[in-house]
Formats: C-alpha cells, sequence, structure tokens
C-alpha cells in the first residue's frame, strides 16, 4: 500500500507469493479496505474473479501510478452470485457505509450467460436489489457492472457473447456503467493470441489477465487516457499493451458502456432514422451491437483481406507511422500515371470520433472489388483512399491525433507529423477531384434557444463546400454543383435527407447559422485551392455512439460511390475545367483576395424535437461563405521571396505540393515588403483557431538578398495555394497561425517580387 501511495518501485508477484501485506486470509474471505487521504472511494463486491491475484490492490496501484489516489473495498465469497450478496448483511453493511463513488457489482461467472428467462429473475433482481441500495446509501455514486469473460472452452463465443448481452441489458435498464472487460478479453485473444489470459483451470484470470481488469477499471474510474508505471510483475512491453487494449476499448464505446450516453431517444431513431434493409459485412457491422466499433486491427484486417483477393486491383501501403507507433494505411486503385483515368482522392476519419467514415470507406471497397459495377469504374477511376487517416484518434474514439492536434486544423501550420505524411500522399496523388467524410453533432445547446426544448439537426448529410474567392469559379461550381447535386440525388433516391453545413453561433440571445467554408483550415478549402474539385461532407452521428451506424455509414458510401461515378462519367468536362483553371492561375492575371466577408441572408434549416418527437423547419439568419464579399484586395505578384532564414516554412510549403525556387547566389531585387501596422493576440477562445490578426502596409524598395533564399513564382498549378498561406492577413495564413512570427512595426520575412 506504501509503495502504491508513492508510487515507489515494488516487485507486487513477490509480496503474491510471500503473502506479504495481505488483508484477505484466503480465497472466499472479505478483504478489509485500504483507504488514502482524499481518494475516489470504490467498493468491489464479487467473488474470486474479483479476488484472484490481488485484483483489487492491482487498480489500486495502477491507479497510484498514474497520480490517483484510489480508496477500496472488497467483498467477496468464491463462487458467490449477486442473489447470495443481495442477502447476505456483510455486503448490504458495506454499501451502506456510503460515500462510495463506485460500487462493482460481478456475478458468478456463468450466471449471467443462462437462459434468458433464468437471467432476468437471479441475476438481474439481485442486481436491482443491490443498485436500489447503493442509490439510497450513494447518491452520488455509480453502479459498475463488471462484465466478465467466457471460459476457454469449445462454447467461448457463445458463452461471451450471452455475458455481453446481460451486462450491459443490466447496464441500461439501472443505467449504470459497465466495466467491458470480457470486450477487451476477447480483443487481446483476437489481437494477441500468444497473451494467456486464463489460469490452467481455463477459467480463472492469469496475471495477465487481471491486470488486463485492472486497466479497465482505472479507465472507467478515471476517463483519460494514461501510461501507468506499475506493471504488476509482467514485461513492460507486454503490460503497456494490455493498458492500451483496456484503454481503446473503453474510451471507443463510451456510450455503449452508458458512461456517456447517447443524447437521441430510441423513439427518434425509430421514427426518423431506421436503418437500411440491406445487410453489410464490413467490420462494424458484421460484429454483434455487443462489441461496439470495430478496432484497427479489425478494419485493417478487413482490407488486407480484400486487398490479397484482387492484387490486380488494389495495393494496400502503410505511408507511415504516427506518433504512438500505428501505421496509415492507403489503398491504391490504379497508378497517379494512368492518362486515361481521372484520379480521385478519398479520405475519412480524420477526427477520430468520426467511424461511420471509415465504414463507409470499406462498404467502397467491398463495392469496387466485388461487384460487376465497382469493377467497370476502375476501369474509369484512378482511386487512392485513407480509410482512417487518424488512426491515434480513431483507436480511442477521440477527434485530435494522438500529439493532441485537430488536424482538418492543422492545413496551414503543419505541425503533426500525421499532416506532414497525409500532404506528402495527396501531393504524390495530385488528385482532380477529393472528397473528405466527416460527422457532425447534431446535439447542439443553441438548438434550444428555438423552442425551449431539446433540439438537434434533422439532416443525415450536410454539404460542406468552400466559397473562398481563390478557388476558381469553375472549381467551385463543379463541386457545389454538379458533384454535390448528383450525391444529393443518391442520398434522396435511397430515403436519406441533406442540406448544407453550418455551425450555430448565439448573438443577443439569438441563433444564427454561419454557412459553409471559406477557411483554410478545412480540407474543403484546402483542396480547392490546389485546383481539384472538393467535396466535404459531414454525416449526422457524432454522439450517437454506435447507433443508426448502418444508416450513418451508408449515407458516406452513397456519397462516394456517386462521386465516382460522376467523376467517370463527366471526366472530359471535369479535365477541361481543370486545365482552364489551372491555365488561369498560372496566368496570374486574376487578384489576390486576402479578406472577405460572408453575405448575411436567410437560411431554412430542419430541426427534430426531441421532446416531441417532431420534425420542423426554422429560418435562421445566415452568415453564408458561399455569398463572400472581397474587402481586402491586392494585385496578385509574379513570385513570393523568403529570405534564408525561413527554411522551415519553405519545407512546409514543398510539403504541401508547392513548388519552392532555391537561389544559390546572392542577388538584388526590387520588391515590396510588409511593415506590420497592426497586431491583435486572439482571445482564449480563438487563439487554436485564429492565434493572431495583423494589418500590413507595403513598401516597395530595392532589396539585396544573400545566397540561399526561396523564391515562389505563381505561375505554378497551386499558387492559389501558395498567396493564400503568405499574404500576412490571410485568415489560416503563415502569419495568422504563426508560422511566420512577428510583432507591431516589424517588417516581415515575406517580400513580393512583381
Amino acid at each position: 500500500r506504501i509503495a502504491a501511495e508513492h508510487n515507489w518501485p515494488c516487485n507486487w508477484q513477490k509480496i503474491e507469493e510471500q503473502g506479504i501485506g495481505h488483508h484477505s486470509t484466503g480465497m472466499g474471505k472479505r478483504a478489509v479496505p485500504v483507504m488514502l487521504g482524499d481518494s475516489l472511494r470504490a467498493l468491489f463486491i464479487g467473488n474470486s474473479y474479483t479476488q484472484y491475484n490481488r485484483l483489487v490492490r492491482q487498480v489500486q496501484a495502477l491507479a497510484a501510478s498514474t497520480g490517483h489516489k484510489l480508496s477500496v473495498k472488497l467483498v467477496e465469497h468464491g463462487g458467490w452470485t449477486l442473489k447470495k450478496h443481495a442477502a447476505n448483511p456483510e455486503t448490504l453493511d458495506a454499501i451502506r457505509e456510503g460515500s462510495w463513488d463506485f460500487v462493482i457489482l460481478q456475478d458468478q461467472s456463468k450466471a449471467p450467460a443462462r437462459e434468458k428467462e433464468w437471467v432476468r429473475e437471479n441475476v438481474y433482481k439481485p442486481a436491482h436489489s443491490l443498485d436500489s441500495l447503493r442509490r439510497l446509501y450513494n447518491p452520488k455514486g455509480k453502479t459498475v457492472f463488471y462484465m466478465t469473460w467466457g471460459h476457454d472452452i469449445d462454447t467461448y463465443a457463445e458463452m461471451q457473447q450471452r455475458l455481453a448481452e446481460s451486462y450491459l441489458e443490466m447496464t441500461a435498464q439501472l443505467n449504470a456503467w459497465c466495466a467491458p472487460v470480457g470486450i477487451a478479453w476477447k480483443r487481446v485473444r483476437t489481437e494477441n493470441p500468444s497473451i494467456t489470459l486464463y489460469n490452467n483451470d481455463h477459467s480463472h484470470p492469469s496475471r495477465q489477465g487481471s491486470y488486463l481488469v485492472a486497466n479497465v477499471f482505472c479507465s472507467v474510474f478515471f476517463q483519460k487516457p494514461y501510461t501507468g508505471t506499475y506493471y504488476a510483475g509482467l514485461p513492460e512491453e507486454e503490460a503497456l499493451y494490455l493498458q492500451r487494449i483496456a484503454q481503446e476499448t473503453v474510451f471507443s464505446n463510451p456510450s455503449l458502456w452508458n458512461i456517456q450516453p447517447t443524447m437521441q431517444p430510441e423513439e427518434v431513431a425509430h421514427r426518423f432514422y431506421p436503418e437500411p434493409e440491406q445487410q453489410y459485412s464490413t467490420p462494424t457491422l458484421s460484429k454483434p451491437l455487443e462489441e461496439g466499433l470495430a478496432s484497427l486491427f479489425e478494419i485493417n484486417r478487413y482490407l488486407k483481406d480484400l486487398a490479397d483477393r484482387h492484387p490486380d486491383k488494389v495495393t494496400l501501403f502503410d505511408i507511415g507511422k504516427t506518433p504512438q507507433g500505428r501505421d496509415i494505411p492507403v489503398l491504391y486503385f490504379g497508378t497517379p500515371n494512368e492518362k486515361k483515368k481521372i484520379r480521385v482522392w478519398i479520405q475519412a476519419g480524420l477526427h477520430g470520433n468520426e467511424p461511420a467514415g471509415p465504414e463507409a470507406t470499406c462498404m467502397l471497397v467491398d463495392y469496387l472489388l466485388n461487384t460487376p459495377e465497382g469493377t467497370e469504374l476502375l476501369k474509369k477511376v484512378s482511386l487512392a483512399l485513407v480509410p482512417v487517416a487518424n488512426t491515434d484518434g480513431y483507436a480511442m474514439q477521440s477527434r485530435k491525433s494522438g500529439s493532441g492536434y485537430d488536424l482538418n486544423r492543422d492545413q496551414s501550420k503543419l505541425a503533426d507529423p500525421v499532416t506532414l505524411l497525409l500532404k506528402k500522399a495527396y501531393k504524390e496523388w495530385n488528385p482532380e477531384i477529393a472528397l473528405d467524410i466527416h460527422e457532425f453533432n447534431p446535439f447542439r445547446k443553441e438548438f434550444e434557444l428555438l423552442r425551449g426544448t431539446k433540439t438537434a439537426t434533422a439532416a443525415d448529410v450536410l454539404f460542406l463546400p468552400s466559397g473562398h474567392l481563390n478557388i476558381p469559379a469553375g472549381i467551385r461550381t463543379l463541386s457545389n454543383g454538379l458533384f454535390r447535386e448528383e450525391a444529393e440525388k443518391a442520398l434522396e433516391a435511397n430515403g436519406y435527407h441533406s442540406g448544407f453545413y453550418f455551425t450555430p453561433s448565439v448573438r443577443n440571445d439569438s441563433l444564427y447559422a454561419m454557412k459553409d467554408a471559406k477557411s483554410p483550415q478545412s480540407s474543403s478549402t484546402f483542396q480547392g485551392l490546389t485546383n481539384a474539385v472538393s467535396l466535404f461532407i459531414e454525416i449526422r452521428g457524432i454522439g450517437l455512439g454506435r447507433a443508426c451506424f448502418a444508416r450513418r455509414a451508408e449515407c458516406g458510401f452513397l456519397v462516394s460511390r456517386s462521386l465516382l461515378e460522376t467523376a467517370a462519367l463527366y471526366s472530359k468536362e471535369v479535365r477541361s475545367e481543370i486545365r482552364k483553371a489551372v491555365k488561369e492561375t498560372c496566368s496570374g492575371k486574376s487578384d489576390i483576395s486576402v479578406t472577405f466577408q460572408s453575405a448575411r441572408t436567410e437560411f431554412p434549416v430542419t430541426f427534430i424535437d426531441l421532446t416531441k418527437n417532431e420534425r420542423f423547419t426554422k429560418p435562421l439568419p445566415t452568415f453564408d461563405a458561399l455569398q463572400l464579399k472581397a474587402e481586402l484586395v491586392r494585385k496578385r505578384p509574379k513570385a513570393y521571396i523568403l529570405p534564408d532564414t525561413c527554411r522551415m516554412q519553405a519545407d512546409k510549403l514543398r510539403a504541401l505540393g508547392i513548388e519552392v525556387e532555391e537561389i544559390g547566389k546572392p542577388f538584388t531585387a526590387t520588391v515590396e515588403k510588409y511593415m506590420v501596422t497592426g497586431y491583435k493576440k486572439a482571445t482564449k477562445e480563438w487563439e487554436k483557431i485564429y492565434p493572431v490578426t495583423v494589418s500590413t502596409r507595403m513598401v516597395k524598395e530595392k532589396k539585396s538578398f544573400p545566397a540561399d533564399c526561396f523564391i515562389i513564382r505563381l505561375s505554378q498549378k497551386n499558387a492559389n495555394l501558395a498567396v493564400t498561406l503568405l499574404e500576412p492577413e490571410s485568415v489560416n495564413g503563415f502569419v495568422n497561425f504563426e508560422v511566420i512570427h512577428t510583432k507591431l512595426g516589424k517588417e516581415l520575412p515575406i517580400y513580393r517580387k512583381n
């Protein structure tokens, strides 16, 4: 206990073997509580599965090694059921002590796996009785059901499925939490069978098994990722693997374990969002509902199996590893050099907590490889497909990457190594058409202003076209016209509803809609600035967990398929418009729109009243980014010059596909330089999105430059991206995002050559 409290190294296995510090006289006897000051308090009620390998002490030691204090008490008797505990004065007195943050209930290993009627009578009723007592004496606490695992016998799968069903049904009925040990157990059995989780009796846990259990509980109790330094005597690599599996299992499905319940009532889903009739065998949809979302292992195995069966059609390639060591796979259908085929880039999962996109890409891969229609499409289209762009985030169902970045906000700064890997792959593929699949949160508190009730956005899919004025008008028209309209038809034909994406904003207690995209902080704009036809969709999904999942994934699949079909059917027209846009860009005749404002208009939005279970439409005052008016306009220079001190910035431009020339000798040129006349740091609310705002005046002068300076000539395909990044006042440009630092009154290290 002292070692755990002070985070000292300690050989816990030796303690187990020698019986040092035991608070129990053996199997079937209860342990006395071990209390620490300023702790969370957990009462474990169970049997030998909870007692084996000093589990509660492992939970406590692991918590201490991550900086958490945890007081624990165990009431256990070998082979006991919850029914016996519900009639046991010792158990009831322990609950009555009160002030428990968590009361953990574990039934006998076989009991919840029996036939349903027996379980309802002999498991659910005593569980309800114990939970009722917990509510009476610990109203601020939470009941946590300890979902155990199937025995290591021929009927393991059936037993595990029944255990999961029973524990999750109890969890839902009592509004409790579930510690999904059995699901984590199954993941290890599947992904790393060399790790022995069972004791010799094929039932009780081994040291590895108990350590996995301890990590599941710590993940449930403390609700945030950790790296514990307590390994329970296991090799470090093995212990860290078990830590990772436990955390991924808990954090990837919080709504399934009722830790973060979904905000959508079942009657709303039943009335407005029924699942599609077609059955899919994709990674998540082929799993039992009780196991939640597919893991990265399951997604990658699914894709690899398809690729292995069709080596003539597709190549699966890892473009690199994330900071946490996970691969980022890309599927290449064809090559970028097939001139007769139009090149398409599709990515999903840029935000790790948006799982419908990865599932949609799996549907698309299956369609392309296993249907005649898919085979025909591949004769006309070359496709680079990124199923899970943010693999670290997906593993934990976290929006941000493993390095803590929002990758869709890292389009300019390129601070995350994952962004660099994705941009390199995008640049090498050089797509003519690009699609980014996201999910949005339909449950926004701001919507309560409409009726005073809980309200959600109704549409299945929202399109996010970019109105950025540096994207050639023809490209914008194709994106928001032909491709979006065809995708909407495909959705409508299958009974799905679509609209335009917006974010709610409250001003003077009135609700406004900020509609569509105008900033290169989003791939919707970034891809358009590379002269690619850019589509960006948001599927109604964040906050739904596994609910309506087939519907959400099918929406993403239908848009993806429509995009490929439209690309194949109109490839000549698309390429003609792209050639025109590139020619216009390289000519340098068009001015640069540096800053602009959205037009004020009104926009009808359809909502669901979650209380009344009804759909309604409300016109909202709107700032529309598809109707932009330029504020600051500048003549486009022939080139920008960056001094030799800007090597890092030059490398970022190259990573984005912008051609940068390095001058190996000194030279003199007449240039325009920027003098900073206004400088403002963003408030804390906006510092990650718009860190700095500047204003400048330009001064013309003859300037000498040393060797190794950099020239960015604007007679290139990606010149629109270059001007958007290098003009100082540009939102999400290098100055705005502090890729280039400056201060008031300073000369910026960016020079315009005319």
